[in-house]
């Protein structure tokens, strides 16, 4: 079940610093964070 949302600069944080990385690798191996489908679409746009 997804507890934490990611808005997309935490996405960002998550992908590029360590530390962060490091931190949340329990929830993040858990699945209990997670995004949202509008979160996706803008990732895709901004990835243009």
């Amino acid at each position: 079940m997804i507890r934490f949302l990611l808005d997309s600069s935490a996405l960002w944080r998550l992908l590029r610093e360590d530390k962060v990385r490091a931190a949340w690798a329990e929830i993040i191996a858990a699945g209990a964070a997670g995004s949202c489908h509008p979160q996706r679409i803008e990732l895709r746009r901004s990835a243009r």
